[in-house]
């Protein structure tokens, strides 16, 4: 147990911390800011509404640092909006949607995002694309120089990992970022291949499959999120809103960059893929909401080597000055969870897919405050990888997770 002087001095620093860090721009202030933003979006240049100069200002007037734009790559060299509307043939021109003349859709989305972006707020406009399989599951690839349009016509994952690890100066992916889709959406016959073929380990790709979808809208993977670290994979926690209209509706989940602006010096597009690299981040639906995750002074998302026998203290912090929002709850999770499914038909009672974790955590503390934190020891087994990830529940039912930090033992 953590003595009442202890949690006082730990509880102060904290509140100290998070008022730096969210006020803050002086990048000799405090070496790590947090950057709220959101990722997963789409326009009419594939299946969803409007152009991406609309998208990309309703993420700026929303007050988010970043919007990652994502469209279903398949449509990109497609100049209709892609909506079964638009298969009536007097609506058909109504869904025209071509990019400006000498351009294509790929050119103009980074066009339209590096135009709307502001270093004064900070405000950046991102690139990616979602790679869409209607059998294996979706990947949204972010930051990426090309995109690959052959997931409705992918037989197995290796259709995208192929490209995924081809060279960018040959027309590849090797400078993408990959992250799990809204994992068991799409049902593949295979039993076998559903899912990403089970989140089948790629060894070469997993230094950049940077996150899974824990949010995807209103819903949560976090069953799905354990099994893919469990396959292997060194995923974070993504927020995801895959909005198709109404980008920055204030009722999706966000992606929260802890960056190092000390390095970066301000918020850049290096530092968005530094971070996300880092898995140095977290999913939340409030913005309020401030989060530290560390083990031995090192962020989430680090990757730790210890000796046999050795203790790892690890150390959440959670503040939220919301009176509706206060903190009810911490919980860790560590890789000694047995490995759950990942299952499509999980549904809650109005339809959603709540692929929910059920599993007991290590390490839990209530609460009823504006902060909280929750600090403690284990000894990790030796000859393996472990990771561990923080869950917090607050006063209004709503939850967020870190990303993982892992440790090996030899």
């Amino acid at each position: 147990m953590i003595s009442s002087v202890k949690a006082a001095i730990i509880g102060v620093l904290f509140v100290l911390l998070i008022m730096e860090v969210a006020t803050s721009r002086d990048a000799n202030a405090e070496p790590f800011q947090l950057f709220f933003g959101s990722i997963h979006h789409h326009t009419a240049y594939s299946d969803g509404e409007g152009r991406p100069e609309d998208a990309f200002a309703a993420g700026r007037n929303a007050g988010f640092n970043y919007l990652f734009l994502t469209e279903h790559s398949e449509w990109l060299e497609f100049p209709f909006k892609a909506d079964e509307e638009c298969l009536d043939f007097p609506d058909i021109f109504s869904c025209f949607a071509p990019p400006p003349p000498g351009k294509t859709e790929w050119e103009d989305i980074k066009d339209q995002g590096e135009m709307a972006s502001d270093p004064t707020i900070p405000y950046l406009g991102l690139r990616g694309f979602e790679w869409s399989s209607p059998t294996l599951g979706h990947i949204g690839v972010l930051l990426s120089s090309n995109f690959i349009d052959n997931g409705p016509s992918a037989r197995t994952m290796d259709d995208f990992w192929t490209w995924f690890l081809l060279d960018k100066n040959i027309g590849g992916g090797s400078n993408g970022l990959g992250v799990f889709n809204h994992p068991s959406e799409q049902q593949h016959p295979v039993e076998a291949l559903r899912t990403f073929e089970d989140f089948r380990y790629v060894t070469e790709a997993d230094p950049r499959i940077v996150g899974l979808e824990i949010f995807n809208e209103n819903n949560d993977y976090s069953a799905c999120f354990v099994r893919t670290l469990q396959k292997g994979w060194h995923v974070g926690a993504i927020g995801a809103a895959d909005n198709h209209d109404d980008w920055g509706r204030p009722d999706r989940s966000l992606t929260v960059l802890v960056v190092d602006v000390e390095r970066f010096g301000e918020f850049t597009r290096a530092a968005v893929r530094n971070t996300l690299k880092a898995r140095r981040f977290y999913a939340t639906f409030d913005r309020n909401l401030r989060l530290s995750y560390m083990a031995e002074g090192y962020w989430m998302g680090s990757r730790l080597q210890r000796e046999a026998g050795q203790t790892v203290t690890l150390l959440v912090q959670a503040e939220d000055p919301d009176v509706g929002d206060r903190i009810r709850r911490i919980e860790i999770y560590g890789s000694d969870t047995p490995e759950p499914t990942c299952d499509f038909h999980q549904f809650d009672e109005v339809g959603d897919r709540k692929i929910v974790l059920k599993a007991a955590p290590l390490a839990t503390s209530d609460f009823d405050s504006e902060s909280g934190f929750l600090e403690v020891s284990v000894i990790p087994p030796s000859g393996k990888e472990s990771w561990y990830f923080a869950k917090v529940v607050q006063a209004d039912g709503q939850v967020a997770y870190t990303s993982p930090i892992w440790v090996t033992v030899p």
